[in-house]
């Protein structure tokens, strides 16, 4: 396991799917996170408030009912400077174009597709991306 410094440093995961959610909460808390969840768009914008809520990642669901990851990730652009600062972690199984690659990457740290390895993979990009290092799609 990964050394943290004292204090934990804290996640927002943004997912629909509450199993998920949780799954990514426990995998992450594991590695020494702190992990608050948000079933959807409105709720992490409430959860970020104007100063960021105090999260140092987050990591987003791009398909999601009513606003998505593309809207929240809209939303960020004209945030306020502490919540832009905050890195964001894409996960999907949304195959997406290379168009919206693009549009992504340049709001994101990375893109995690969901998928046999997702587990892995995400452990993974949130230990890079938290300890200062980018990650690649």
């Amino acid at each position: 396991m990964e050394e943290l410094s004292a204090k934990k440093k804290r996640l927002l995961v943004v997912e629909d799917d509450t199993s998920f959610a949780r799954m990514i909460q426990l995998l992450l808390s594991r590695h020494g996170f702190e992990v608050l969840t948000s079933p959807g768009v409105a709720d992490a914008k409430s959860k970020l408030g104007a100063d960021g809520g105090g999260f140092e990642l987050i990591v987003l669901d791009l398909m999601m009912p009513e606003e998505n990851g593309f809207d929240f990730l809209n939303w960020r652009d004209s945030a306020p400077d502490q919540v832009k600062a905050i890195p964001v972690v894409i996960n999907t199984a949304k195959k997406v174009s290379e168009g919206e690659r693009a549009f992504l990457l340049s709001r994101a740290k990375c893109i995690v597709e969901k998928g046999m390895d997702f587990t892995t993979q995400i452990v993974k990009t949130v230990l890079d991306v938290s300890s200062g290092g980018g990650a690649a799609a």
